[in-house]
């Protein structure tokens, strides 16, 4: 009775092969991006491997590219030469280091 009425949803919505699992697949990329985090997904739809999960859920690119935007800069050859992790300025002992992770 569900597939049914899945797919009749389905065919009003001009929905092709809508089926009660792709609403597994959405609910996971649903809470993908509302930022949960990838395990409690898992946990969520019953999978023993996280492999299975990773397949289920769908990242936009936009996802992604905000990703790569949140990292931290990385200082150029020319701004400092680089000895060791606390030497550069913003090295992991520095002031400025302390600052952005304060933030």
């Amino acid at each position: 009775m569900i597939e049914r009425r899945t797919q009749s949803w389905g065919e009003a919505a001009r929905v092709l092969d809508c089926t009660p699992h792709r609403f597994r697949h959405t609910f996971g990329t649903m809470l993908l991006e509302a930022g949960v985090d990838i395990r409690v997904i898992q946990r969520l739809l019953a999978h023993a491997d996280l492999s299975t999960t990773m397949l289920y859920t769908k990242v936009a690119d936009h996802q992604a590219l905000g990703a790569v935007l949140r990292l931290p800069s990385i200082p150029s050859s020319q701004d400092a030469e680089i000895t060791g992790p606390d030497s550069a300025p913003g090295g992991q002992g520095s002031p400025e280091a302390s600052r952005k992770i304060a933030e």
